[in-house]
């Protein structure tokens, strides 16, 4: 659970990228977002107060939210408008990754991000992406269904 902690952006393109499965493998997808108190007081050791579960619920604020939103609108664009003439065609290079991180915040896995370093551009920062090319999977199970050949 990241709690709007950072967001990533998976492009799929069959055929030519990785998709959900050769990046992650065979998830079993749980509901992890800490919204009800029901929820967290389940997911919650019995020795925890009510008033500390309370103060774990937590939902994604827009403001954490929109800058994945935004990359997967401007992808999905991209994607559509490819070797075509249009106004972000000049991004095709930028945005060549298949796999795009977002850090909202130095926690969980962005925890070791330095501080202060969003101003500088020479090492890792939070509200930054951080581009990655996944290559396919070649024994994935998925990709290897008849309907994405």
């Amino acid at each position: 659970c990241t709690r709007a902690a950072g967001g990533e952006v998976l492009k799929v393109v069959p055929q030519e990228s990785a998709c959900l499965a050769c990046v992650y493998g065979n998830l079993a997808i749980t509901p992890d977002e800490a919204t009800s108190f029901e929820r967290v007081r389940k997911a919650t050791a019995a020795y925890v107060s009510d008033e500390d579960v309370k103060a774990t619920i937590q939902v994604g604020l827009s403001s954490d939210i929109i800058p994945i939103a935004n990359m997967m609108v401007k992808l999905t664009l991209l994607e559509l408008s490819k070797g075509r003439p249009s106004g972000i065609s000049s991004l095709e290079k930028d945005l060549a990754a298949n796999f795009y991180r977002w850090a909202n915040r130095r926690e969980h896995e962005f925890k070791a991000l330095p501080e202060g370093g969003f101003d500088r551009f020479d090492e890792p920062a939070i509200l930054r992406w951080y581009p990655v090319t996944i290559p396919t999977n070649p024994s994935c199970t998925i990709c290897q269904l008849a309907c994405f050949k």
